[in-house]
């Protein structure tokens, strides 16, 4: 590792430090007039030669409830530390999605099932 100098240490720490906090503060407290998170939005997707990527975003912050101001916690350290953690939860994520469109699934074969009696008994009453 090449020779930066004290202060540059010190400040790559402090950077640390603020980046810290900036993720403590989207854990809510267990007061629930609190607003904070990682909001992740999905926006479309792109093509990079014959892949297609999915371009998302996610911002980062906190407040309370009952007052309309908010901090913006988002940072480039917070936003590598994040991408990275997602990284590392690939297999949670993979299940949690899985788990996701099973459910969304059951319930898009229930409305169907619930369309074909209304069907059938409209069709039933029409014959009677």
């Amino acid at each position: 590792m090449e020779n930066i100098g004290y202060e540059k240490l010190v400040t790559i720490i402090k950077k640390i430090d603020q980046t810290i906090t900036a993720l403590k503060n989207q854990i809510p407290e267990r007061n629930h007039r609190d607003k904070c998170g990682l909001n992740f939005r999905f926006m479309n997707l792109t093509h990079d030669g014959n892949w297609q990527k999915a371009l998302v975003t996610f911002g980062a912050s906190h407040g309370s409830y009952g007052s309309s101001s908010a901090s913006n916690d988002m940072s480039e350290m917070l936003a590598k530390n994040v991408v990275c953690a997602i990284g590392k939860l690939e297999r949670e994520i993979i299940k949690t999605a899985i788990n996701i469109l099973e459910k969304e699934k059951q319930l898009t074969a229930e409305k169907a099932a619930n369309e074909a009696e209304k069907i059938i008994e409209y069709a039933t009453k029409k014959d009677e």
